[in-house]
């Protein structure tokens, strides 16, 4: 039964994954191929910068998604379960 369901992943996750994973490689690859100590300095800074908002962007984008664990189980205790109406509830109090 919860095999159906699909893994809690967004594509703003697996795009967050990889800058987590590519960025150090990246930082390393621009201090070896900038030279001068002042141009390394101002392209990392700007590379740390650029990585760190396309990162705290992809976050905020993933924390809005949606996601609710074990869905087909929900589904099937309100089936087997529904809900009361609210004047049945009234009924039941008298």
């Amino acid at each position: 039964m919860g095999y159906d369901t699909p893994m809690a992943i967004s594509g703003y996750l697996g795009a967050l994954l990889v800058i987590m994973l590519v960025y150090p490689f990246l930082l390393v690859a621009i201090n070896i191929a900038i030279y001068s100590p002042s141009k390394r300095k101002r392209a990392t800074t700007w590379f740390n910068f650029a990585s760190a908002t396309i990162a705290l962007i992809l976050l905020v984008f993933h924390m809005q998604t949606e996601v609710i664990f074990g869905k087909e189980l929900l589904d099937q205790y309100y089936r087997d379960n529904p809900p009361s109406t609210v004047s049945e509830v009234k009924n039941a109090e008298k």
